[in-house]
């Protein structure tokens, strides 16, 4: 997934750009012992500064075949691994995704915005679809139930007419 957001001095262009990638726990698991947060500061080792200097660099080639020469541009590298989600968020091996869904009964895995209580409404990765794209349209299905699908699709609507006439 590659993202980026307009600059506010230079809307043409862009200050910063996140790239993220499928990462299998495997991976890092010689440094699973270890835990590093602001809150908790401990160095993983140089080791791990390599392997992530590595896995960067290899991004960064990837990303050379569709925005060529974008390493000259680049000011300031800030990686992250399943450690970061594990150490930060809590989530079982760092899993980015939610909990496994299933595609033989979606139904049996999906979990409703609306609750039992009043005023209450559930929304990210674990509502709907998983994953970053599932926390969007998760979001939108939250934003559905709290204001209504038919007033949610004229606020879209007015939001893309006014970005295609720019």
């Amino acid at each position: 997934m590659l993202s980026s957001t307009p600059s506010k001095n230079h809307p043409d262009f862009a200050e910063s750009l996140t790239a993220i990638s499928y990462m299998d726990f495997d991976e890092v698991k010689a440094w699973e012992t270890t835990v590093n947060t602001v809150a908790e500061e401990h160095e993983r080792g140089k080791q791990y500064e390599k392997f992530k200097l590595e896995k960067a660099e290899k991004m960064i080639d990837a990303l050379e075949k569709k925005i060529p020469n974008l390493r000259d541009s680049i000011k300031n590298i800030y990686t992250s691994s399943p450690l970061s989600y594990r150490d930060y968020i809590g989530s079982f091996e760092g899993n980015m995704y939610g909990y496994m869904k299933s595609s033989e009964n979606p139904l049996k895995t999906m979990v409703s915005p609306r609750t039992k209580i009043d005023n209450l409404f559930l929304t990210g990765q674990s509502v709907n679809m998983h994953g970053i794209l599932g926390c969007t349209i998760g979001a939108f299905n939250t934003c559905a139930e709290i204001l209504g699908k038919e007033k949610l699709d004229e606020r879209l609507t007015k939001v893309l007419n006014q970005t295609n006439e720019n």
